[in-house]
């Protein structure tokens, strides 16, 4: 249809022109207006579509590498609970997956670990003893998930079993 034949037959140009206009009529439709601003001086479909795989299929060696550098600099924030954490974590992993950058479950387990703060150590402690079978993503995501609720932290240099049971204690007094 952009090259000006339809099942073998040439098209006039008149005909071309039509069928440009309606296809760019379908992008600017469809595109929201900050994707739209990125498009304007474009004046056939093809070169729209060019466009956007340049700005939003960007798999520069650059590009990459910031992609990398944000996912080994992320750290979870404290207004951050547990679900946002994980969701920001493995959104990064699956971006550097869109560029053909897949990350192994190993280190994206890795990164879900090793960017908690330091208040998640025993965590971090008790999950290196998990019998290998059993370390998988679904099963840490699970554990961060149930296992440690916000609030329930241990403060550096505090034991997560005195936590436990301090609460313990908390809820036979109650």
């Amino acid at each position: 249809m952009l090259e000006g034949q339809l099942g073998g037959v040439e098209k006039t140009e008149e005909q071309q022109e039509n069928d440009n206009n309606e296809v760019l009529k379908l992008f600017f439709n469809s595109l929201s207006e900050n994707v739209s601003q990125k498009v304007l001086s474009c004046t056939k479909a093809k070169d729209v579509w060019s466009r956007l795989h340049q700005v939003y299929e960007n798999r520069s060696p650059a590009m990459v590498g910031k992609m990398y550098e944000r996912y080994y600099s992320y750290r979870k924030e404290g207004s951050d609970d547990m679900g946002a954490h994980i969701a920001k974590a493995e959104a990064l992993a699956i971006a550097l997956g869109n560029v053909r950058e897949k990350e192994s479950e190993i280190l994206i387990m890795s990164r879900l670990l090793h960017s908690l703060p330091t208040a998640y150590s025993p965590l971090i402690t008790a999950w290196d003893s998990v019998q290998p079978s059993l370390q998988t993503r679904e099963e840490l995501i699970s554990r961060l998930l149930n296992d440690i609720r916000e609030g329930q932290v241990s403060k550096p240099g505090e034991s997560s079993v005195f936590i436990a049971g301090a609460k313990s204690r908390q809820l036979n007094h109650e």
